[in-house]
C-alpha cells in the first residue's frame, strides 16, 4: 500500500512537472534533472503501464535532454588536449626539420630587431661614445654570452 500511495505522490509532482513544461511551450529549461530526473527513470521502467502517452514523452525529453548536455560537456573537455597535443607535435616537428644553427640565427636576428634602443636627439652620430648600446647587448654581456659574427653579419 505504501509503495502504490509514493508512486501517486510522485506522479502529482510529475504532473505538476509536466504541465509547466506544457505551459512554457516545451521549454527545456522546464525539463527532469537531477534527483527528480532519476526518479522518475526509474519510475518509467517500474510503472510503464501506468504512465500516460505524455508523462512517458516528458521523461523522455527529460533523458534525453540530460544525455546532450552530457556529451555537450564531454565534447569540450576533449578540445583543449587535442590543441595542446597538436601545438606538440608542431613545434616537435619544425625543430626536427630546423637546424640549431638556423634557430639560434632567427633568434639573434629576432633579438636585435626588437631590443635596440634608438639614438636620442641629443646624441652626435659622429661621437662613438654618444652612441646608445643595444639593450640585447647590455643584457647578453652581464649573463656571459658572446655574440658570433657569422650569425649576426658582422666580419
Amino acid at each position: 500500500m505504501s509503495d502504490r500511495q509514493d508512486f501517486r505522490i510522485w506522479l502529482e509532482g510529475l504532473r505538476l512537472a509536466m504541465n509547466q513544461w506544457q505551459k512554457t511551450q516545451r521549454d527545456e529549461k522546464t525539463l527532469l534533472q537531477g534527483t527528480a530526473l532519476h526518479e522518475a527513470k526509474e519510475q518509467l521502467q517500474q510503472h510503464r503501464d501506468q504512465l500516460s502517452p505524455m508523462e512517458q514523452e516528458f521523461i523522455q525529453a527529460s533523458l534525453a535532454q540530460h544525455l546532450q548536455n552530457k556529451n555537450r560537456i564531454n565534447y569540450w573537455w576533449s578540445v583543449p588536449p587535442a590543441l595542446i597535443i597538436g601545438i606538440v607535435l608542431g613545434i616537435c616537428g619544425w625543430l626536427e626539420y630546423t637546424t640549431p644553427g638556423q634557430i639560434t640565427q632567427m633568434r639573434w636576428k629576432l633579438t636585435n630587431r626588437l631590443t635596440r634602443v634608438p639614438q636620442t636627439l641629443t646624441d652626435n652620430p659622429s661621437n662613438p661614445n654618444n652612441r646608445s648600446t643595444p639593450i640585447f647587448d647590455q643584457v647578453s654581456n652581464r649573463l656571459g654570452w658572446r655574440r658570433t659574427p657569422h650569425l649576426t653579419g658582422e666580419r
